[in-house]
């Protein structure tokens, strides 16, 4: 896959949420190397517990101060992410060959969320929160 840019139109208007979906760019393109190993995947995996429990909830809290209509909706998306990454830990490593086919499965996945999610949900609340 190629690796992903940064882009001005990616940006949600709020600075801390822009760095917080670079950095799940940065967390694609690592996958995305043809060389990741499997301590690069157990890393991004880790990395992907810390953002979805701190960028969720910062980006929730935003929504709740702000009164943010469509809250409930856009924290259905985001419940589905964590029980993904559940099941994904809990796939990994259970065969010897499954380092090579998660880390395409994971870069797939992420990929769609970011322009799924992020690029189309995250989007409905710019200049609102």
């Amino acid at each position: 896959m190629a690796q992903l840019q940064w882009k001005e139109e990616f940006s949600v208007g709020d600075a801390v949420f822009d760095a917080d979906h670079q950095n799940l760019i940065s967390l694609i393109n690592r996958l995305s190397d043809a060389n990741s190993s499997e301590d690069d995947i157990q890393w991004v995996l880790q990395q992907l517990e810390i953002y979805v429990q701190v960028h969720f909830s910062r980006e929730e809290m935003a929504m709740k101060e702000a009164d943010y209509p469509s809250l409930g909706e856009h924290k259905l998306e985001h419940d589905n992410f964590p029980t993904w990454l559940g099941n994904l830990k809990s796939t990994f490593g259970s065969e010897p060959d499954s380092a090579f086919h998660l880390t395409e499965t994971i870069a797939e996945f992420l990929n769609e969320w970011l322009t799924k999610h992020i690029l189309h949900t995250d989007m409905q609340y710019k200049n609102k929160i």
